[in-house]
Order: structure tokens, then C-alpha cells, then sequence
């Protein structure tokens, strides 16, 4: 679940970098389209999987 989680922030904060760069550098539009994209599902990754490390520890923490 670590490597998970560790991965997609490093998915958002690959994708800020490729904003960043893409929006200043390279006046590349689509570039800095597909960085937002990039951060977006990369914190929602971390959400999803940090949402359900919590019902996993709840539900276990129940029956035992």
C-alpha cells in the first residue's frame, strides 16, 4: 500500500513538474493540460487508496 501511495504522488508531482514546464519553458498548452491531468489523478489515487487502507483497518479492527 506504501509503494502504491508513493507512486501516485510521484505521478503528482511528475505531472506539476510537466505543468510547470510545459506552461513556462516550452509554451506548450497540451503540455500543461496533461500535467493538470496528471496531478489530478495522481492525488485522487492517493485519496482512493488512503480511503480504503481506513474501512480495511476499521473492518478488521471489528472482528477482532
Amino acid at each position: 500500500m506504501a509503494v502504491s501511495i508513493l507512486l501516485c504522488l510521484g505521478i503528482a508531482i511528475w505531472g506539476a513538474a510537466k505543468q510547470r514546464i510545459g506552461a513556462t519553458a516550452l509554451r506548450d498548452t497540451f503540455s500543461g493540460e496533461q500535467g493538470k491531468g496528471l496531478i489530478i489523478a495522481g492525488l485522487t489515487g492517493v485519496f482512493i487508496i488512503g480511503s480504503l487502507g481506513t474501512l480495511f483497518t476499521i473492518v478488521y479492527g471489528m472482528a477482532v
